[in-house]
């Protein structure tokens, strides 16, 4: 599985890169749709970003299958 990450939308949000702990949004879309609950998944609780990340992996394999490929937004 090979997954890449653009970190734009937060970093066009936040002014910053996202480091540290926190609560994370990922998404397949740049800009998803807010009114569609699929559009974004959230980690399941405070976690690092490279913590999240791992996570955002694991996500993408269960939505996607083992083998997708693509990029995920880290979301603002």
């Amino acid at each position: 599985m090979k997954v890449g990450f653009d970190d734009t939308p937060f970093r066009t949000s936040h002014w910053t890169s996202p480091k540290g702990r926190g609560s994370w949004a990922f998404s397949t879309d740049k800009n998803p749709d807010p009114t569609n609950p699929d559009a974004c998944w959230f980690t399941p609780g405070g976690m690092t970003f490279t913590e999240a990340k791992a996570w955002a992996r694991k996500e993408v394999a269960r939505r996607f299958g083992a083998d997708a490929r693509g990029v995920v937004y880290v979301q603002p």
